[in-house]
């Protein structure tokens, strides 16, 4: 694993402050309640995603909850697809590596989150217990990936899944990489990349993490 020692994309940069339609999209899904994401890291989302939209493949994310980070993919996508994964009723299975339990993070649902996306095209839900959601997708290839599911297991099976699936240069970008409430987030990347040629690259400054396929 290496450490970035500062957050990558800064807020506070010049390119930002010029950007305001992009820091008013930023602070409305913030105050919205609609991700539990901090300020610089959906920043990091949209930088990250656009920084690969010359790349092949669609777009995924895992972990949608109320579709806030879900709505800053959309709007940083280019042209590309975006896949969302989620059972829209809370977390199913947890571990011994987790600190979260059944039931968490179901204040949501699908239909909310259709209708807070519903001005966007292109956007394929796939509601459900992952992988299960998967089936039918096994020959799609994707470009930048976002995981926020907090779980060991649920970590696993998101690496297994898109890892393989990601096109050279594509993107996965995780939260909760670091923090001490998703220990088993930590553990399962640490497990799945032992025998990777790519770096876990720890975004300084923020919960997250990425890689980049070589």
């Amino acid at each position: 694993m290496q450490k970035l020692g500062i957050t990558i994309l800064n807020y506070r940069d010049n390119t930002l402050r010029r950007d305001a339609t992009l820091v008013d999209l930023l602070m409305h899904v913030r105050e919205d309640g609609m991700a539990h994401q901090s300020f610089e890291e959906l920043l990091n989302i949209s930088r990250l995603c656009g920084a690969s939209r010359q790349l092949k493949g669609a777009i995924a994310e895992f972990g949608v909850y109320k579709g806030g980070s879900a709505k800053i993919l959309v709007s940083a996508r280019g042209s590309r697809e975006v896949h969302l994964f989620d059972s829209f009723a809370g977390m199913h299975r947890t571990s011994e590596f987790d600190l979260h339990r059944k039931g968490d993070f179901s204040d949501t649902s699908l239909e909310r989150v259709k209708e807070y996306l519903r001005l966007y095209d292109r956007i394929f839900f796939h509601n459900g217990w992952f992988p299960q959601t998967t089936k039918g997708l096994e020959k799609n290839r994707f470009s930048f990936v976002h995981f926020d599911v907090d779980l060991y297991q649920s970590t696993m099976d998101a690496l297994a899944f898109f890892y393989p699936r990601l096109v050279k240069g594509g993107i996965i970008l995780s939260h909760d990489y670091n923090s001490i409430s998703c220990p088993g987030v930590l553990k399962a990347f640490g497990q799945f990349m032992t025998d990777k040629p790519e770096s876990v690259l720890e975004l300084g400054g923020t919960t997250q993490c990425m890689i980049v396929k070589q």
